[in-house]
């Protein structure tokens, strides 16, 4: 049996996503964690401690590992604009965690680095690991079992299950033009945890490590309350299994007032 960590938007770089306790640039400037960030922390040292996290021979990233410069808003709700240190303060979470791992990543969204960055390429390169591109399709081992993944699984006009519903069906309708069909199909841009299994294969969208945060407006307050952690997927020839690792939400942006 093969065990396979899975881990999707970090968003390394904003104030509501995970950051390491004490970071220092290379021009020597210390940037610390926030509250949140350190019950961030503490989950993310959880998360890899279980057993079947510690046991896995894969580590697959559904990307966006860091939050980028945050364009839109000429730079503001970041700890640090550069795409290199943000990279820097991710690599220094995930590096005590991978060793004796094979690791391998899709492309996420180019707002979360740069036109000329491919922030999974680059994160990919620096731990040795296998970048599948924006599409990876991957037979796992000798298990006789494969997976499909894409950084984002496409939009539902009304539930997210539903559109885990419609990529499994089309996915079924191409497999004879592809030659691919796989047992699972995973996804991640979404932040929150959703699965739905079909007569032919399981289909989720992973968990992420960053508390809510507004997105333009608070108007998708209700839809957006974001599923924060990580899984693990047990594959084998007989069968395969996803474990889930949940834990509370912090309110950042939504915290209470009391006046």
């Amino acid at each position: 049996m093969s065990l396979i960590t899975v881990i999707s938007d970090i968003h390394v770089g904003h104030p509501a996503a995970i950051w390491p306790s004490k970071h220092v640039t290379d021009q020597n400037v210390e940037i610390r964690a926030n509250a949140p960030q350190k019950v961030l922390l503490q989950y993310w040292d959880d998360f890899f401690s279980q057993q079947d996290v510690k046991d896995s021979e894969y580590i697959l990233n559904l990307e966006e590992s860091i939050e980028g410069y945050n364009r839109k808003e000429h730079g503001s709700n970041i700890m640090i604009t550069s795409l290199e240190e943000q990279i820097k303060a991710f690599v220094a979470l995930l590096a005590p965690k991978i060793p004796g791992k094979k690791y391998l990543c899709v492309e996420g969204s180019r707002y979360h680095g740069s036109q000329d960055t491919q922030v999974g390429k680059t994160v990919g390169d620096k731990f040795g690991g296998t970048y599948m591109g924006v599409v990876g399709n991957w037979r796992v081992g000798d298990t006789g079992r494969s997976i499909h993944c894409t950084h984002k699984s496409g939009d539902a006009a009304l539930y997210k299950t539903m559109t885990l519903d419609r990529n499994s069906l089309y996915m079924s309708a191409i497999k004879s033009k592809v030659k691919f069909d796989p047992d699972i199909m995973l996804y991640g841009h979404h932040h929150q945890y959703f699965r739905v299994d079909t007569q032919t294969r399981i289909n989720v969208m992973a968990p992420c490590w960053k508390f809510w945060h507004p997105i333009k407006d608070g108007s998708r307050y209700t839809q957006t309350q974001p599923s924060i952690g990580g899984l693990v997927l047990k594959v084998s020839k007989e069968h395969v299994e996803v474990d889930k690792y949940l834990y509370p939400l912090e309110h950042v942006y939504d915290a209470f007032v009391e006046v």
